[in-house]
C-alpha cells in the first residue's frame, strides 16, 4: 500500500515518516523488522511513536531499523525533579546530562 501510495502521488520517499506504535512490532518483532527494512530500503523514514506506554524494551528497539523514537511523556515529564527520569535523557547523545 506504501508503494502504491508513493507512486501514485508522485510522493518523494525520504520526505515520508511512518509512525508505528511499539505495540505494533512486539508481536511478531522478525516480520515487524522485514516490513520496516523494506520501507527504509525504499528511503521512507520510520518513527516508534509513544515509546513507554506499553512493552517498553530497549532491547527489542536495536532489533528494528527505526530512525527516532518518540518516548512517552511518562518518562520524562520529571527530568528536572526525579533522578531516575534524568538518567534516562543523559544517556542520550542529543541532551547534555545535568
Amino acid at each position: 500500500m506504501v508503494i502504491q501510495t508513493i507512486s501514485e502521488f508522485g510522493i518523494e520517499p525520504s520526505h515520508l515518516t511512518l509512525e508505528v506504535t511499539e505495540g505494533m512490532c512486539i508481536y511478531d518483532l522478525d516480520f515487524a523488522s522485514l516490513i520496516l527494512k523494506k520501507l527504509k530500503d525504499l528511503g521512507v523514514s520510520i518513527s516508534i511513536d509513544d515509546f513507554g506506554t506499553g512493552y517498553s524494551s530497549l532491547s527489542y528497539l536495536k532489533k528494528l531499523p527505526v530512525d527516532n523514537v518518540k518516548i512517552d511523556m511518562s518518562f520524562v515529564k520529571e527530568i528536572t525533579t526525579d533522578p531516575d527520569a534524568a538518567s534516562i535523557v543523559s544517556a542520550s547523545p542529543l541532551w547534555p546530562a545535568t
